[in-house]
């Protein structure tokens, strides 16, 4: 029943942000408030689902503003974008008005080598197949990274979430720096 309740408290929020009065009552939800808020449609905070299951995309296109799934390969990304395209038109949505996000792990490094040894550091961190965490995972030095994220936008990605692993704080700044130095100018 999580899908079923999820469409509905998405219609609660939908009518949420419209500020005022909301008045809902459904089979799983019943809201009565007075918000002190408006926004109009161009204001209006960008609601996205994710989930990787074909009910999650479905959802996203028929109820939403945007869909991110979770650790998608560029493979399941351009495998899986056109299907997407024809849920959004059977609900009457544009594409060009539809957020696909990417939640990427990225493991960035000053040398490849670095960054892949960092990456089965990781994989054995979190107990997982290296090859698996390489999979859907941007590894590399700056300009393969660049490259890595440029191909996701090239299959229809046009947001990223990228989350940094590192093991301590200094690794986290250097590849902040690597990141916004080296590797966003080039995307």
């Amino acid at each position: 029943k999580r899908g079923e309740m999820l469409e509905e408290w998405v219609d609660v929020l939908s009518k949420g942000f419209m500020g005022g009065r909301v008045s809902y009552s459904g089979k799983y939800y019943n809201v009565e408030l007075d918000l002190d808020w408006h926004f109009n449609d161009s204001e209006k905070p960008k609601l996205w689902l994710g989930g990787n299951s074909k009910a999650a995309m479905y959802r996203a296109a028929k109820f939403s503003d945007g869909w991110i799934p979770t650790d998608f390969s560029l493979e399941e990304y351009t495998n899986t974008i056109p299907r997407l395209d024809v849920m959004l038109t059977k609900n009457h949505r544009k594409r060009e008005e539809f957020i696909i996000g990417s939640h990427l792990l990225l493991i960035l490094a000053e040398t490849k080598d670095k960054a892949t040894d960092r990456a089965y550091a990781v994989a054995q961190h979190l107990n997982e197949r290296p090859q698996e965490l390489l999979s859907y995972s941007v590894v590399g030095d700056p300009g393969s990274v660049a490259e890595r994220i440029c191909e996701y936008t090239k299959s229809g990605v046009n947001y990223h979430v990228l989350s940094l692993q590192f093991f301590h704080g200094d690794e986290l700044i250097r590849q902040v720096e690597l990141l916004s130095k080296a590797v966003l100018p080039s995307v």
